[in-house]
């Protein structure tokens, strides 16, 4: 009797537990049927029509959750997309291709940036695009104004910008850009991540022998908390190659790989922030591969605090000219710049180089204090390490140790005004 008893149990436990799992099974495959079948025949890749209205009618139907899957092929984008719902996931393979028409100048429509895709929401993920702006096929040229940007968050183009949160863009291409190619424009974001994407501006698309900064940036970020801006693969930088502007806190730029034409990695107004492992190329005349500094213009600004600048390998090819290579301009306290290797294929310019600024409202010059430049490797530069600061300012507190100099004709140059 008790024997049959447990056969009994077990037999009616076998019949729950399988329930349970068809139950599972048929919500799984609900779920990929909802993000690849249905949406495969909404819209259609390589069929040479525009699928912006079919993209954009996915995105306004999916619910939280949802994944929105992209096959690989060409999506033609003739209007830009816009992600209005909390915690999506728009995803693509290695050869899905968004590529813009060129048919509309949405920068003079709006008067203002606005990308390919839009971001207007929380907790969304991008992956694995190739987002291709397209511009050297616009009939514009290098000088021009841009038509479209990237992947912008924020929607300040609509007039009330939204303050996003928990972004991640990750393995995507930005191609061919002439316009921010990852951009939080005139609005602030929480808990950002752009991991290991690849951005190709159109001068390098374009083989174009000058650049102009009109290109914008590569990696803009007004401003905002906890920001990691990590592993990205940076050609051709226009103007900014990785930019902070305003007020932020805990941001890290790490292990990028940049060459540029002009462009820099711009630190303005961050409270503990790191810069640390990244490669910085020069292939065209530029000012300073990394600017530590505050915005000058405006009513209320901020000084770095806390910040670290290390490990990084910044080289300048041969015939090309700049200014510096690291430049605190007016860049506040609790700065380190250590373990950098600098290096010019010409004798020329300045390694690092410490300066005040005007703050254009208040008409006063600010520089910081506590700064601390050791164990740099700076090689072929006119000066090392130069120092031009205006006795208007509190004398700052400067430390410089052990740093190692290579055919430099001056080590350490003080030219306090």
């Amino acid at each position: 009797m008790m024997k049959k008893y447990f056969q009994l149990k077990t037999l009616t436990a076998l019949i729950i537990m399988s329930f349970f799992i068809l139950i599972l099974d048929s919500c799984y495959a609900q779920q990929i049927r909802g993000t690849k079948d249905s949406q495969q025949s909404m819209v259609k890749a390589n069929d040479n029509f525009d699928d912006s209205k079919a993209i954009q009618k996915m995105l306004d139907q999916s619910k939280p959750g949802s994944v929105i899957y992209l096959p690989r092929g060409i999506y033609l984008i003739d209007a830009p997309l816009v992600m209005k719902t909390n915690n999506i996931t728009l995803k693509g393979e290695d050869s899905t291709v968004f590529r813009f028409t060129n048919k509309t100048d949405y920068y003079a429509m709006y008067k203002t940036r606005i990308g390919m895709i839009n971001i207007c929401a929380d907790n969304i993920t991008i992956d694995h695009l190739i987002i291709d702006q397209n511009f050297t096929n616009s009939g514009r040229t290098d000088g021009d104004n841009p038509l479209i940007a990237g992947i912008m968050m924020g929607c300040a183009y609509g007039g009330k910008p939204y303050i996003t949160k928990n972004i991640t863009i990750t393995n995507c291409t930005i191609y061919n850009y002439y316009g921010d190619g990852i951009s939080v424009f005139h609005t602030s974001t929480d808990h950002l991540r752009v991991l290991n994407n690849t951005l190709i501006s159109s001068y390098i698309v374009g083989n174009w022998k000058e650049a102009e900064t009109k290109g914008e940036q590569a990696i803009n970020v007004h401003s905002g908390d906890s920001i990691s801006i990590l592993n990205n693969v940076i050609r051709g930088a226009l103007d900014d190659a990785i930019a902070i502007h305003f007020q932020s806190k805990d941001v890290i730029v790490a292990g990028n790989d940049i060459t540029t034409t002009g462009g820099r990695i711009l630190r303005n107004g961050t409270q503990n922030g790191v810069i640390k492992g990244n490669k910085i190329r020069y292939i065209q005349n530029g000012g300073s591969a990394i600017w530590i500094s505050f915005e000058s213009e405006g009513k209320v600004f901020n000084l770095n605090n806390a910040l670290s600048i290390t490990d990084n390998k910044i080289f300048i090819e041969k015939g090309i000219k700049i200014v510096s290579a690291i430049r605190l301009f007016g860049p506040g306290s609790n700065i380190i710049i250590s373990n950098n290797q600098i290096e010019t294929a010409d004798r020329q310019g300045i390694g690092i180089e410490l300066k005040d600024r005007m703050q254009e409202v208040a008409k006063k010059k600010f520089f910081g204090d506590n700064i601390t430049i050791q164990n740099n490797q700076i090689k072929n530069f006119q000066t090392g390490i130069k120092r031009t600061i205006s006795k208007q300012v509190q004398p700052p507190s400067i430390k410089i140790l052990n740093n190692r100099y290579e055919n430099v004709d001056k080590d350490y140059d003080s030219n306090d005004q």
